[in-house]
């Protein structure tokens, strides 16, 4: 019977001991939170940083001294070496800097801009009128008005003409191919470089319409001079005379015969390169500076070619072209300024001795004539 009690015995001790291991493992009723784990303990606070010395010179009872600044407007201390140091009253009375912009520079866009009077109507008309004048002046007929030659145009003829008839021909041919070519260094210039290539139709109009007005009026200036006057071809003297070998074709039978003076090719050749140069005076056509020269100074040197041409093909003499030469210069310069180019210089000069500024003054076939509101 002792092990029954013995068992008894042992059964009631682990009973108590579990009774108390479990009454310590439940928190208490008085108490609201439970109890704090290792891994819960509060982090230790970091020291507070020092008093600044503004508030050092206020925990002392100093004056705060507040007339140096730094650049981010934060009281500093003169040792302090963060950034430049600025007085406050050096700051108030320092004016501020006045900013700097880049000059301005005009684009090559905006400088090919037409910024010249436009073709007016009464340009329009003059030019259609200019034209109608060139062509119905070759219905005049042809007359021998001047045949006598002179010792200047005979001597420098002899030296130039060409001394055949294949030669004649070749140098005539020549001279209408330099022609043609002046004439597609105007499309070059308007189509292509100023239309086409920069994308200024307006500008590009503005210029044919200028070479138009130029080229009608020395056109038909000159076609009416030369009828008018009857001036004979010197190919007549050799070709034309009674057994000639053009005594049959249009060049003896027709008008063109009697219309040496002055020379229509010289003075449209002329007319086309002074115009060249004006344009590219005025506009960068090709971009500008120096090589705005490059088209003008080719063009004058093949108008002088054709001109000179013109004497070896034996159908001017040379005071025939030095006219053609002189008036074509000047109507190729003296038109596009004259409505375009140098308005506001006339204008400006106009204004200054008291004249009205809207006055134009226009070519017309008996002369000048002018016009405007006074």
């Amino acid at each position: 019977m002792r092990e029954p009690s013995l068992l008894a015995g042992a059964t009631i001790f682990l009973g108590l001991l579990l009774t108390t291991e479990f009454a310590h493992a439940q928190p208490s009723a008085g108490s609201a939170e439970p109890p704090a784990s290792p891994s819960a303990a509060p982090l230790p606070t970091p020291p507070a940083p020092p008093p600044s010395a503004p508030a050092k010179a206020a925990n002392s009872g100093e004056p705060i001294s507040s007339d140096i600044v730094t650049g981010a407007g934060k009281d500093r201390t003169e040792g302090d070496e963060a950034g430049p140091l600025i007085r406050v009253e050096d700051a108030l009375e320092r004016p501020p800097e006045p900013r700097r912009t880049p000059p301005k520079t005009s684009s090559l866009s905006s400088r090919l801009d037409w910024r010249w009077p436009k073709f007016s109507v009464a340009q329009y008309g003059l030019s259609i009128g200019q034209a109608l004048l060139a062509v119905g002046s070759q219905a005049i007929p042809g007359a021998p008005r001047w045949s006598s030659p002179n010792a200047f145009d005979d001597g420098a003829r002899n030296v130039l003409r060409a001394r055949d008839y294949d030669g004649y021909l070749y140098s005539r041919d020549a001279s209408d191919v330099g022609l043609v070519l002046l004439v597609n260094q105007q499309l070059v210039d308007t189509l292509f470089a100023t239309w086409w290539f920069h994308d200024k139709g307006s500008t590009a109009f503005q210029m044919a319409l200028i070479d138009v007005q130029a080229v009608s009026f020395s056109a038909g200036i000159n076609s009416f001079v030369s009828a008018v006057v009857g001036r004979e071809r010197p190919y007549a003297r050799e070709v034309c005379g009674e057994g000639g070998r053009e005594e049959s074709t249009t060049d003896c039978q027709g008008n063109n015969r009697y219309r040496s003076f002055f020379s229509g090719h010289t003075t449209a050749a002329f007319t086309l390169a002074a115009l060249t140069c004006v344009h590219h005076a005025n506009l960068p056509i090709y971009g500008g500076g120096a090589v705005e020269a490059i088209p003008c100074v080719t063009s004058m040197t093949l108008a002088t070619g054709v001109a000179l041409l013109r004497v070896i093909a034996d159908q001017h003499y040379l005071s025939d072209i030095a006219v053609g030469t002189a008036f074509g210069i000047a109507s190729g310069v003296g038109i596009p300024y004259l409505f375009h180019y140098g308005q506001a210089p006339i204008k400006e000069a106009m204004s200054s001795f008291g004249l009205p500024e809207n006055v134009y003054v226009m070519p017309t076939p008996g002369g000048v004539s002018a016009g405007g509101t006074f």
